[in-house]
């Protein structure tokens, strides 16, 4: 029975990122919006589970395939899997549905012998020698083997084997790709429009209404208010979504500060305008965090408080603008952080704190609502970030402190709301927190504290599937309990909690390879699986060509800068 379109067979090694792309864009090319995937492309690291009888399992998959895409290189060449798939290819099926996308080497058809000039460094598997009855239909990827990120031009090539395998002209399938994509953007970018439509609307009437002026102000002022969050929470949605491209949340942002820069350029009604540019500022802040651009993200997050504090009057106690400032005042600490300036970064966190705990205070006259559980709420968030550089800095009796603060609050907001999603996966980083502490002072079982989490979290990601957030999150558990194994010399339980963690790590990777701290956890899971000698020399050699993407594209973690070095003298040491 036909279960697959395609088996992809290459060399992990070497040839993993470029597998993973290859899946995808070819799953993804001509993809109607409502369907999962064009086609189902068979690649053993996201397509098969755990289990001791692979062979087995990989002749299955097979033979449940129409074609086979072999991924053909040097080190393909002399992949015992590798010859084994083709071989049994061969015999199975033949050469007629066998297509060839070439990574490294060189390919040369002789037509008088009517196959390819085989040598020595012919980079197919000889499995395969002799075996064509005429030039197979091959793709050349060697300029994207050393690359993280795709292009246009692997679109390109992706499409050749998409087109064959489904049996489509290529350009029919690329055009049918160019509407998916168009109508993508137009949802994504539809909020914007509304916005762009109703701002102008409401400026002509502020502009021409003169006898009314006041009214015209306040439709003006209501209206791009209104449209700012909507867009804003759109763009949050979209960061969290599964598969989004960080870019598109990044266009989107860029087209609400043009709006917004254009109505105070016209002389639009002044502070409640600036005052939303400064949120969207720090939203484009938060989009080039997520794109590993640190530097332009602390920038942004520098001019969205700058803004603010132009607007307060010293010693302002204005509520609303001193939390859009405290706000802007964390994604200055988190730039800071990731670029490894955490005194600098505990500086701000604790600007925003002071803020955060005069918001709190003043809220609690009131009877309770909403507006005091979000107080509440943004004073934990900052209770754990503080802790959080206190770890970094090793002051770990101050991060506990930090952490049991922040734990308190989370408990109480979620037995008041155990529905609410939001609340349950504050309450799993409360216990994320408190199980860091590993040292004296800290809690007395970190894993059952992870446990803890882990249980919150895999209830949330069955009830949200899309959430990417919440799945990293658990796999960034899975990791951590497996850390806490592998001090305790407990290797065996460490490997079966990075097993589920690489799992998670790969399904993300493939559906946002755009976001390099995705990439960094991989590495960082494959490192751990190496740790414990769980096929080392792969697992270090993947770390090796992923941190080496990462850094050759500017786009590396400064936290685990050092990764690849550890990673590269691991493998050096190990026996030959």
């Amino acid at each position: 029975m036909v279960v697959y379109d395609a088996f992809i067979s290459y060399n992990h090694a070497k040839d993993s990122m470029v597998a993973t792309r290859l899946q995808r864009l070819m799953q993804r090319l001509g993809k109607p919006w409502y369907v999962r995937r064009a086609m189902r492309v068979f690649r053993d690291d996201t397509s098969l589970s755990a289990t001791p009888h692979l062979w087995p399992s990989i002749v299955e998959a097979l033979k449940a395939s129409r074609y086979l895409v072999l991924i053909a290189s040097p080190e393909a060449a002399a992949s015992r899997w590798v010859f084994r798939e083709t071989e049994f290819w061969l015999q199975s099926k033949g050469s007629n549905t066998l297509l060839l996308a070439l990574t490294a080497g060189e390919l040369t058809w002789d037509d008088r012998a009517n196959d390819f000039a085989w040598s020595e460094q012919t980079p197919l598997p000889p499995s395969l020698k002799g075996h064509f009855e005429s030039e197979p239909k091959w793709i050349d990827l060697r300029a994207f083997r050393d690359s993280p990120h795709g292009s246009a031009a692997e679109l390109s090539a992706a499409a050749d084997l998409a087109a064959a395998i489904r049996g489509v002209p290529k350009e029919d399938l690329l055009s049918e790709e160019v509407r998916q994509q168009r109508r993508a953007m137009m949802l994504t970018l539809l909020a914007a429009t509304c916005m762009l439509l109703l701002a102008i609307a409401a400026g002509w009437q502020w502009q021409s209404a003169v006898a009314q002026r006041d009214r015209a102000e306040k439709i003006l002022l209501t209206t791009v208010d209104g449209a700012n969050n909507l867009v804003l929470n759109f763009a949050v949605r979209l960061r969290q979504t599964l598969g989004v491209p960080t870019a598109i949340v990044d266009d989107l942002l860029q087209r609400l500060r043009k709006i917004q820069d254009g109505l105070v350029k016209y002389d639009a009604p002044g502070a409640q305008l600036k005052r939303a540019q400064a949120v969207t500022v720090r939203a484009q802040s938060q989009a080039l965090l997520a794109e590993g651009d640190y530097s332009q993200a602390l920038n942004k997050a520098q001019q969205s408080s700058t803004i603010l504090q132009g607007l307060m009057p010293p010693n302002s106690t204005d509520p609303d603008l001193n939390f859009e400032l405290s706000h802007s005042l964390d994604r200055e600490g988190e730039a800071l952080a990731a670029l490894g300036k955490h005194q600098d970064a505990l500086g701000k966190f604790k600007r925003a704190l002071t803020i955060r705990q005069l918001l709190a205070q003043s809220a609690q006259g009131n009877p309770p609502s909403a507006l005091l559980d979000q107080r509440q709420r943004d004073l934990a968030i900052v209770y754990e970030r503080i802790g959080d550089e206190y770890y970094t800095l090793q002051s770990y009796d101050e991060a506990s402190d930090m952490y049991r603060s922040s734990l308190k609050i989370r408990q109480s907001l979620s037995q008041a709301k155990p529905d609410d999603r939001d609340l349950m996966e504050d309450l799993a980083v409360g216990h994320d927190r408190m199980a860091r502490i590993d040292q004296p002072g800290g809690v007395d079982d970190p894993v059952g504290e992870f446990k803890l989490s882990i249980a919150i979290r895999e209830k949330l990601v069955a009830q949200n599937p899309l959430n990417s957030n919440w799945r990293e999150n658990l796999a960034i558990d899975e990791d951590a309990v497996a850390a806490v194994l592998i001090r305790r010399g407990d290797c065996a339980g460490a490997i079966e909690q990075l097993q589920k963690a690489l799992t998670i790590q790969k399904f993300l990777v493939d559906r946002n390879s755009d976001v390099p701290r995705l990439q960094g956890e991989f590495a960082a899971t494959l490192f751990y699986l190496a740790q414990c000698n769980d096929q080392p020399r792969d697992r270090l050699q993947q770390v090796i060509d992923i941190m080496t993407g990462l850094e050759s594209a500017g786009r590396l973690p400064p936290n685990i800068a050092g990764l690849r070095a550890l990673a590269q003298s691991r493998l050096n040491a190990l026996p030959q």
